[in-house]
């Protein structure tokens, strides 16, 4: 089959199914489709051409052998496109295609995905890292070892081309290494096994020199990052902490804010992670320190683009854009409260996972059949390897399907669904606790219930349970634990953070690419 653009036809866009589709599947689209567009039924002038062109899908697909080769060229065409692409492109995929001519508003989904091509290089930036280490003493003796070994191991990982600097804080910071180029292994080590736990929580301080310190080598040949571990909270200082954050955003500097244990404040280390461009994060137990420190730098390594934003504009006259939201490293929910344009912030993009966005329309009465533009995507970000601080545009999109009086109503796709699906508990549990911040215990009580029961049904049984038993406290008691609380909200932020399924695969019947 030839590679052109003129003569290559997408089989399964044109059955409408997916690429994993069955033997079964396949008989029932060609079926259902050579019913509706037989030109003995199907009056329109190109009706006999797309019955052949139906007809023609349905013997390649049908057939094991012609669809194990046509499969084949499918994906060698892909990577051909990808790389004619440059390093990010937009895919994106609706819950419905074609929409129904409605006289009433429509609701349609758009999962997007920002993807790493195979023409971009895998080397990442060399590292300008502050590690900002709680040593108050609410940090047991027990917690600080745990906190010198994960030092420790983020230490291995450095090279001779990252920057480091350790700051430790209580009631006032102490900055035990400075940031003066190339990592100084001895006097890290050295520094590290100076930590113990004495005096207050004062966050400001701490952050405050950490963002010093990180300043001190940030540029555009570096990625600038603090990792900010602590486990208590802070005291009257919050809005200095979130002032410190906006500020070390605005300076293209990220801030890793990770919670130990129970008694810390989600909301101000949620704030100074978003405000910074960066992620939150809870750790069960000290035993967990080091793994999160590890990752936490693998995934610096793989950033591909910093401090990214999807600009969406609706269009169409009436579209509306009700919700939306990310899934890496964790699901979060978008602002979308401004009419007209909005700008999404993606935070960093990184190569192994891209980033996802699911996206609900409102779409206007459509009354008529004809092409239904939604918006107008475009990303905006620094690639890694770029010298200016300033965003540019990377990739564009325009969203678009049609309307038809009678359209098929094919299967939802598998991947749309598996996300939304998880959306659906994060934002369940996100409302329990905005009841119960109200004092509507039965109706906090009731939501976290069905979180449980949608947890069951993803197969999150640990977690189920623990929302079970949270909500058996609150029911009895009228509040619930302060360590069941973060593990039922960070654990169904991650629903999507290990999925086998989250990568995008070759393009199904609804999926777009520019």
């Amino acid at each position: 089959m030839s590679e052109s653009h003129e003569t290559w036809v997408d089989y399964y866009r044109v059955l409408l199914v997916p690429e994993d589709a069955d033997a079964d599947e396949i008989k029932r689209a060609y079926r259902r489709m050579a019913r509706r567009y037989h030109p003995d039924v199907d009056r329109t002038p190109d009706a006999a051409e797309r019955f052949l062109l139906i007809q023609a899908a349905f013997d390649v697909l049908s057939d094991s052998e012609r669809r194990a080769a046509y499969d084949e060229e499918r994906r060698a065409r892909q990577k051909r496109e990808e790389a004619r692409s440059g390093p990010v492109t937009l895919r994106w995929t609706l819950s419905r295609h074609p929409l129904p001519c409605h006289e009433e508003a429509q609701i349609v989904y758009a999962l997007v995905d920002i993807v790493a091509t195979a023409a971009l290089d895998s080397g990442g930036l060399p590292l300008n890292l502050c590690l900002l280490l709680d040593c108050s003493s609410s940090m047991r003796a027990t917690s600080v070892q745990r906190l010198r070994e994960a030092a420790r191991l983020v230490v291995d990982q450095l090279t001779e081309h990252d920057n480091l600097s350790l700051v430790a804080f209580h009631d006032r910071a102490q900055v035990l290494v400075p940031n003066n180029g190339p990592v100084d292994l001895p006097a890290v080590r050295a520094a590290l096994n100076t930590l113990q736990a004495r005096g207050g929580t004062e966050i400001a301080q701490g952050l405050a020199a950490a963002l010093k310190e990180v300043r001190r080598r940030a540029s555009p040949r570096h990625l600038s990052h603090i990792v900010f571990l602590t486990d208590g909270y802070t005291y009257g200082d919050d809005e200095l902490c979130r002032d410190l954050a906006r500020q070390a955003g605005a300076a293209g500097i990220s801030i890793s804010a990770l919670g130990l244990g129970a008694n810390w404040n989600e909301a101000l280390m949620d704030d100074v992670a978003a405000l910074s461009g960066g992620v939150s994060r809870y750790i069960d137990a000290a035993e967990g320190i080091a793994p999160v420190f590890h990752e936490q730098i693998q995934r610096l390594r793989d950033v591909i683009v910093r401090d990214a934003a999807l600009e969406l504009e609706p269009r169409g006259g009436g579209t509306v854009v009700r919700a939306a939201h990310r899934f890496f490293p964790a699901i979060a929910a978008l602002d979308v409260a401004s009419e007209g344009q909005l700008l999404l912030p993606m935070g960093n993009i990184e190569r192994s996972t891209g980033q996802t966005v699911l996206i609900e329309f409102q779409v206007p009465p459509l009354p008529t059949a004809g092409p239904v533009p939604l918006a107008g995507v475009r990303l905006l970000g620094r690639m890694a390897t770029a010298q200016s601080l300033a965003r540019s545009p990377l990739v564009q999109a325009d969203l678009a399907t049609t309307c038809e009086w009678e359209p098929e109503n094919p299967p939802l796709d598998s991947r749309l669904r598996g996300f939304a699906e998880r959306v659906v508990a994060y934002r369940l549990q996100e409302r329990a606790w905005r009841d119960l911040a109200e004092e509507q215990v039965d109706q906090a009580t009731s939501r976290l219930r069905s979180v449980a029961t949608k947890l069951l049904e993803l197969g999150e049984v640990d977690l189920a349970r623990e929302t079970i038993r949270e909500a058996k406290r609150l029911e009895a008691t009228g509040q619930t634990s302060l360590i069941g609380r973060k593990r039922i909200r960070y654990g169904t932020r991650s629903l999507t953070s290990l999925l086998p399924w989250h990568r995008p695969m070759p393009r199904s019947p609804r999926e777009q690419e520019p």
